[in-house]
C-alpha cells in the first residue's frame, strides 16, 4: 500500500490520478478537506 498527499484543487486530482495508474493500477482517493470550508489552494487528498 502506499499513498501520496496532494494539496491543491480537486479539480487537479484527475491529472495527479492519470500519472499514477501506470505505477500502482487504480487508485482511491480520500478527500480530507470540506471544499465548503477550506480555500481551494489548501484542500488535502490522499491517492
Amino acid at each position: 500500500m502506499a499513498y501520496i498527499s496532494f494539496k491543491g484543487s480537486y479539480d487537479e486530482v484527475p491529472v495527479l490520478l492519470g500519472e499514477i495508474v501506470g505505477f500502482i493500477g487504480a487508485p482511491m482517493e480520500i478527500y480530507l478537506s470540506d471544499p465548503n470550508e477550506v480555500p481551494e489552494n489548501e484542500l488535502l487528498t490522499e491517492v
